[in-house]
């Protein structure tokens, strides 16, 4: 993942690391929520990335593991301060936010933004998998 070129040596400790780790390591944690797999250490690790949760990939993380460990209004609350992802998960993880909320609406809106990942994002591996849960929201 890391270039030689963007390696520098720690003599004291002798140690090779990359000023881009926490970056890195970021990323990590977002595929691993994405993928469904984030565990307690990846949960943990976030929270010690600081120096990120400002950032619109740290705001996205944030909302992936607000997400995953059961807190829908926390992850309702990161997902608008992240923008938009490549592969259209911001909207399922919103979808998904919104389902378990406690919100009224919460069916209503995950319809919404179901049908939105669908048409802004129609060759993702999310648009492909939600057509039969967008039709199991469709209002009757």
């Amino acid at each position: 993942l890391v270039g030689a070129s963007s390696l520098t040596r720690n003599s004291a400790a002798g140690a090779t690391f990359s000023a881009d780790a926490p970056r890195i390591e970021l990323g990590w944690i977002i595929l691993a929520a994405e993928s469904f797999q984030l565990d307690v250490l990846g949960v943990a690790r976030m929270a010690s990335l600081t120096q990120l949760h400002g950032t619109p990939d740290g705001a996205y993380a944030a909302a992936l593991v607000a997400l995953r460990i059961g807190m829908p209004a926390g992850a309702e609350a990161a997902f608008p301060l992240a923008g938009p992802q490549q592969n259209g998960m911001h909207l399922f993880g919103q979808a998904l936010a919104a389902l378990q909320s406690d919100s009224q609406d919460g069916q209503k809106r995950a319809h919404a933004l179901l049908q939105q990942l669908q048409r802004d994002y129609p060759s993702s591996a999310a648009a492909r998998n939600v057509g039969t849960l967008v039709n199991q929201l469709a209002p009757r």
